[in-house]
Parts: structure tokens; sequence; C-alpha cells
């Protein structure tokens, strides 16, 4: 798999979902392959609750942010390998998830990102734990099922998806509003080795767009400076945000994580022409992580309300706003029958109860979640492994540990016929 590139972007999925499918049908699972073209699939994935109701209208007047412009701009078909491994009944049904892409190979390596390296009881390469790791756990769990003669009562269901680092909106939510997955419960490996993740934060960007004056350098007070003006509404996010630290959330992070706030993150900023040229326009990309304590569009109102009282002070602070998506917290109950198997059959592997955690980041989980499949995220990441930087690898031993823990959770979870 790590030889069979599948960087992303260009997100060409071709090499990867062959020998993906390949290994599925030999163990006999049925497989099916999802193909999503963005930019003939727009409106559908615009359709998608996490986008705002004006994204397709943005769409249609060309005024899309450039950033989602250039997701939906795509031609290539994203494919998400759906699979089944079928039980004597329909229910209960357990999904396996993980995702095909990776990031780009980038740099600071010092061996082959795409041979697959092995030494010193790891394996190195693009992808090999984020999350090409995961695809061989499930795959492993399920072939030692099937080399047990074990008999489910319930179904085994795979999904290996497309455009995971890119938001995923292409790959599971593709999949999800065409109704071609469901299920009881879902592990999803794009997680960490010593805990269990059970709660996602949210999040929503801003993008905007200052307008000013362009005057001569030396007469400022004849223009309007877009970039000042710019400092002054990130000035104003960064207020709302320290009103926001008055609440520390509920759904603790792991101890090496510690993000325990809703954050205001300012990404890009871009502005000017050059030198002794009062800028006219400066554009700024600002993220908003939220913990699941906070509402989203709560959030959205104070900020929308602080900028209001702004331009109401200064007449030349104008500018064009555009919230295009919000992906909301997620969390699954530590009640849940998958999250409380998990942590029984972790037990029994490891020898210790695995903590639950939130993340900070988006994974396909949250797809699922909103659903309403309960889903678990646990996987072989590790703080230090390197994943989306040079020289990523996986242990091997995790490998086995970790596949253990699936093969064993699916076996007990698909037996009962009330899970």
């Amino acid at each position: 798999m790590i030889s069979a590139r599948s960087e992303n972007p260009p997100g060409n999925y071709d090499q990867i979902a062959s020998v993906v499918e390949s290994k599925m049908k030999k163990l006999g699972i049925v497989t099916k392959v999802i193909e999503c073209v963005p930019k003939t699939d727009a409106n559908t994935l615009l359709s998608i609750d996490e986008f705002a109701v004006e994204a397709r209208q943005w769409l249609k007047q060309g005024q899309l942010p450039a950033e989602l412009l250039f997701l939906l701009s795509f031609t290539s078909k994203r494919k998400t390998i759906i699979g089944r491994l079928k039980g004597k009944t329909s229910k209960p049904t357990l999904i396996f998830n993980s995702h095909l892409d990776t990031v780009p190979k980038g740099e600071g390596w010092t061996v082959d990102p795409f041979a697959g390296v092995m030494k010193n009881g790891r394996i190195y390469g693009r992808g090999s734990n984020d999350n090409k790791g995961g695809i061989a756990i499930t795959l492993t769990a399920a072939e030692a099922l099937i080399n047990s003669d074990i008999e489910l009562n319930g179904n085994l269901d795979f999904i290996y998806t497309a455009d995971e680092e890119i938001g995923s909106w292409s790959g599971v939510g593709f999949a999800l509003i065409k109704g071609l997955v469901s299920g009881d419960a879902c592990l999803c490996t794009d997680g960490y080795t010593d805990s269990i993740v059970s709660s996602f934060n949210g999040y929503f960007p801003s993008i905007i767009t200052v307008q000013g004056k362009t005057v001569h350098g030396t007469l400022p007070t004849h223009g309007v400076n877009a970039i000042e003006k710019m400092t002054k509404i990130i000035n104003i996010y960064k207020e709302v945000e320290k009103k926001l630290h008055e609440t520390r959330s509920k759904h603790p992070t792991s101890p090496e994580t510690h993000e325990e706030y809703t954050t205001v993150v300012p990404c890009t900023i871009q502005g000017g022409t050059r030198f002794y040229i009062v800028p006219d326009k400066c554009q700024a990309w600002i993220d908003t992580h939220l913990i699941p304590d906070h509402d989203p569009e709560i959030i959205k109102k104070q900020v929308l309300s602080e900028l209001e009282k702004a331009k109401k002070t200064d007449p030349d602070l104008k500018f064009d706003l555009k919230m295009p998506l919000t992906a909301k917290p997620a969390i699954v109950s530590s009640e849940a029958p998958i999250v409380k198997l998990v942590q029984h059959v972790s037990e029994g592997v490891l020898g210790k109860k695995l903590p639950m955690y939130r993340m900070t980041g988006l994974t396909d989980a949250r797809f699922f979640i909103k659903a309403g499949i309960p889903t678990v995220t646990y996987g072989p990441l590790r703080t230090d492994n390197a994943a989306h930087a040079g020289d990523e690898w996986i242990d091997i031993n995790d490998l086995t540990t970790i596949t253990k823990i699936y093969a064993l959770t699916a076996k007990e979870f698909v037996k009962s016929e009330n899970a």
C-alpha cells in the first residue's frame, strides 16, 4: 500500500484502490467502488449540512472562496471502497473505517517514502501510519476472523475513504448522503495507540476580504489601509477568544495535546501590492476550533455582533465575510456499547484500560457520529511517529496489538443480536 501512491492533492486513487480491493476480494469480502467527481457532483457535496446554505449560490455566482472552489474543481474520480463480510443476519452491523489518501510526500526523508522500509521494529513510508496502517489493521483483523472459522451473526462492513486529508466531504460524506453506508457502530482507525477518542472538536473558518482605499504611501491619511483594518478584525476575533477561554472543556484532550479551550487561529493573510502604496485590499482566513462545550452558531453570532459594533464606530471598516462551512463538535457517550466493548477488549489485550480523550482535529468519524452511528476512534498514531512529516513510521508491535483488539471487538460485537 505504501508503494501505491495516493497523495492528496492530487488525489489519484487508482493504485491504492486496486491494491486494497484486490486484498478484500481475496478474503471473500463483497466490494463496491464509489466514485465522486467533485466538479460534477458539486451540488451533491454542497448539500452536505456542514456547508452554508449560501454555498451553492456562491458557487453559481463565482463567489465561492478560492480554497473551497479548488476542492470542488477536481475532475479526477475520488474513489471510496465499501465492502461487506456477510453474517447470518443483517443485524448488528459493525463498520471498520480508514482512509486511502495521504498528505503529499513533503521534505525531510532519510529513506524512500514509497518503499515501505522496515528497520528497528518500524515500517517507514508516507501513509504508513496515517492511515494505511489502519487499513492493514482492519483487513488483517478480518482475515483472522475468517481463518478462525468464526461465524458472524451480523455483518462486518468496511469503508476506505477518499479525501479525508482535505475534509472528507467527497469520501465518507458523499457515501453517507447517498445512503450507501449504515451500521450500528463504527471503529475508525485514525486515532491514537494509548487512548480512544470519544469526542471531537468542531470547526468553522472565516474568509474575510477588507476593502480600503489606495493612495500614495506618503499620504496615508488620505486613504484607507486595508491591512490595518484587517488587523482590527483579527483583534476582534482574539477578544472573542478571550471570553471563550472562560469555559474549559469537560471533555479533556490527552496530556500530550492539552488543548482545553476554543481557539481562534489566523492562518493566512494577503494584502498590498508593493511598498510606498497604501493597500486597498486584504484577505485573511481565520480558523475557529470549538470544544464540544460550545455551540458554533452562538460563537458565530458573538463574532458578528462584535464586528457590527466595530463598523458603527469606524465607517471606513468595510469588509465581506463568508463562513462557508461548519463542522459541529461530535460526542460519543461513554455508555455506548461499542465504547465499553473496546475498553473491555483492550484491557484484556493490553492489561490496562484505555483512557477516553477528545481529538482537536477532524476525521471521518464525525460523519458517522452525525449519522447516529456511535464511533470509537482508535489506531496506531503516536505523538512522535512523524505523521504528515518526513520519515513517517508505524510500530510493527502496534500493528499487531491493535489488530488483535479490532478482531476481538468485531467477534464480540457481531456475534450478538443485541449489541
